[in-house]
């Protein structure tokens, strides 16, 4: 095959012709070389040129076959791509890139001005892609392309990186919106009064309509007001100091208050924390008449709840602990309240959920429970036994709470006496026994009495929940099945 020629050398050897329309005016001024006087006098220099300004440039001849090629040698990116010279271009096109490729050469083919730049995009070893901008320059008369192509994989990773960029942006409005419509939604139907004050102005940074109404005036009018403002003789940088000191006490004290428009007294309980670098401060109102869950333990007699012998614990209806006494504290190895604050009580129980839904569902079932022999689990691993007593509080308007009272049992199990000490009519009746019967009869026939006993406590315990039944006994549900059949206890629970 006879490659194209420019000048005298063939393009594959570094030569390349001098362009004319698409390059100068052929008409140098005076004193000056024009192209052909350059390509004259040292051929290599513009193909270094043509090489130099394009990252890639390709010859064609009439039928779109390479003739040659040159790569820029700061590309050095692209690889080898010897094996293109001799075969026709389109194989190394994306399908969609072809008819591009095709309709810019016909153009130039029937003498139409050189086309605007076009991008098409290559491909090789049907895996690897790349895209390449392309200015095409006919050359000669016998229908040879020169092909000009600058990279655009710079391009096309920085539009990629945009673009994903605009998705995350758009996903973090769209979360952000989600987030707002949450937010306002509950803000707007919780049943409490609700203000959030910024503690670097002072200021009512949003509330609900329910807080508008104790002091008296529109919310839209309450927001964006100095919240110290709002109560009678109070400044604002007191009020910021009794919002950050009551917040940050390990018991939330209740602020007494009167509205300066209405002359209401409120009762306010703050929480600090922190948003965007702020600190802000969420205030619950209420009127002072009106009680409150936080206000239970205020409620109580206070010398007896911190120095009471036995644990207390306040808990809502599904286990969260809301205070406790110091000796609970001290019976799970609790430095202060926060850390056992808001944690469920199943996690200091030894059988965890298991004892925890059979008092709750008795609790919500008989109204109490008592005398409840368990263990204590510390973060530590350390075990108390206990007995404990639980209470379904009222609490007025307020949400319910369960009370509890934990009883160490360890002294009282190490001053009972063993069993062979204490006498009673069951070991009488068990005495009766020997002499007319064998040994071997008389420990299996207690023993199916103390395990029948077991085993009807725990379902009654459970309320006939038999999958708790046989972890609080410490068997499997086959086990327990067998056992509940062979006492007729199966069809006694599946009647209740």
């Amino acid at each position: 095959m006879q490659k194209a020629k420019i000048g005298s050398q063939p393009f594959g050897s570094g030569v390349t012709r001098p362009m004319t329309a698409a390059g100068a005016s052929g008409t140098p001024q005076s004193g000056m070389p024009s192209w052909g006087d350059i390509a004259a006098s040292d051929p290599h220099l513009l193909v270094d040129l043509v090489a130099a300004a394009s990252d890639i440039t390709l010859m064609l001849d009439a039928a779109g076959r390479i003739l040659g090629l040159r790569v820029n040698p700061a590309s050095s990116d692209f690889g080898k791509l010897d094996h293109w010279v001799g075969r026709p271009i389109t194989d190394f096109l994306t399908p969609e890139s072809i008819p591009k490729f095709e309709s810019s050469r016909d153009r130039l083919a029937q003498g139409g001005p050189p086309s605007r730049p076009i991008e098409i995009n290559h491909r090789d070893n049907a895996v690897w892609e790349f895209p390449i901008r392309y200015v095409l320059q006919p050359v000669g008369t016998d229908g040879a392309l020169l092909m000009m192509g600058r990279d655009l994989r710079p391009v096309a990773e920085t539009q990629r990186q945009l673009v994903q960029a605009q998705i995350a942006l758009e996903r973090g409005y769209e979360a952000q919106r989600e987030f707002d419509s949450r937010y306002r939604l509950l803000l707007a139907t919780v049943t409490d009064a609700i203000a959030l004050v910024s503690l670097s102005d002072g200021r009512v940074t949003d509330a609900n309509d329910h807080a508008a109404d104790l002091f008296g005036g529109a919310r839209k009018d309450l927001i964006g007001t100095v919240f110290a403002s709002q109560f009678a003789e109070t400044r604002r940088t007191e009020m910021e100091a009794r919002l950050v000191n009551a917040a940050m006490s390990e018991r939330a004290e209740p602020i007494l208050l009167t509205t300066a428009r209405t002359g209401r007294p409120l009762v306010l309980v703050p929480n600090v924390f922190r948003v965007g670098g702020d600190r802000v401060a969420i205030c619950r109102l209420a009127p002072q008449n009106a009680p409150t869950a936080a206000d239970i333990p205020a409620a109580l007699p206070d010398a007896l709840f911190a120095a009471a012998i036995e644990g207390i614990l306040f808990t809502d209806t599904k286990g969260v602990i809301r205070d406790a006494n110091e000796r609970f504290l001290s019976m799970v190895d609790a430095g202060a309240l926060p850390s056992v604050k808001s944690r469920t009580l199943g996690e200091f129980l030894a059988r965890g959920q298991v004892d925890l839904g059979v008092i709750l569902e008795n609790v919500q079932r008989l109204g109490e429970v008592r005398m409840y022999a368990t263990e204590l689990v510390s973060d530590f691993g350390s075990r108390v036994p206990v007995e404990l007593s639980a209470t379904r509080l009222r609490t007025g308007d307020g949400p319910p709470l369960i009370g509890f009272v934990f009883r160490d049992a360890s002294r009282a199990e190490t001053m009972r006496l063993p069993p062979a000490q204490g006498g009673g009519a069951s070991q009488a009746n068990i005495l009766e026994l020997v002499g007319s019967a064998s040994l071997k009869e008389i420990v299996a026939e207690t023993s199916d009495v103390i395990e029948k006993l077991c085993i009807e406590t725990a379902i009654k315990l459970t309320n006939n929940n038999r999958v708790a039944a046989a972890e609080m006994l410490g068997l499997s549900r086959q086990s327990l099945y067998v056992k509940l059949r062979k006492y007729d206890f199966l069809k006694k629970g599946e009647d209740d």
